[in-house]
């Protein structure tokens, strides 16, 4: 949970994230994703994934690979709702963007590296805009809501450079 509910942009980027890790469940409480702030793990299954991968340099696609291959494992991810974590991460709008476009570039390098390119369904990106309006009180809404807009430009951005820097190292 977002802690400082005052700061749109902190009040977005945990609606992303929450809408994120609830969009894959299986509605019996599985889930495909988890961010790894909120996650809990039993060391010895952890371990035999291979952890946390630490060469990623960007945020964004670590988390996604560690649950990919926690899930290519065969073990389940369960979301338990009486486990909560408030965030208290106050961001500018520059901080905000900077953020966003590194979650863009970690999220390439992630589909590029799992073979993976899809978005996510035409449902999810409807739930991002109107999900702050229903969320929310109108003024709050739109706030996040824009904000919401705001990061997914940022995302595509990040996708983009990390795509094109992908091509220029390849020349």
């Amino acid at each position: 949970m977002n802690g400082l509910e005052g700061n749109a942009f902190a009040e977005a980027t945990q609606f992303i994230i929450t809408l994120l890790t609830a969009h894959g469940g299986n509605g019996a409480g599985g889930i495909r994703y988890c961010p790894t702030s909120n996650v809990a793990f039993p060391a010895a299954a952890f371990r035999s994934v291979g952890g946390l991968d630490r060469s990623w340099s960007n945020s964004g696609g670590e988390d996604r690979d560690l649950c990919a291959r926690w899930l290519n494992a065969g073990f389940a991810m369960r979301y338990e709702p009486s486990a909560v974590v408030r965030h208290f991460h106050s961001l500018t709008a520059g901080q905000f963007l900077r953020h966003h476009v590194r979650y863009g570039r970690g999220a390439w390098r992630f589909h590029r590296g799992s073979g993976t390119r899809k978005l996510e369904s035409p449902g999810f990106y409807w739930k991002l805009l109107t999900g702050p309006f229903q969320r929310y009180p109108a003024t709050k809404g739109a706030q996040v809501a824009g904000a919401v807009m705001l990061a997914q430009f940022a995302t595509t951005v990040g996708l983009l450079l990390e795509a094109a820097q992908g091509r220029v190292r390849r020349a």
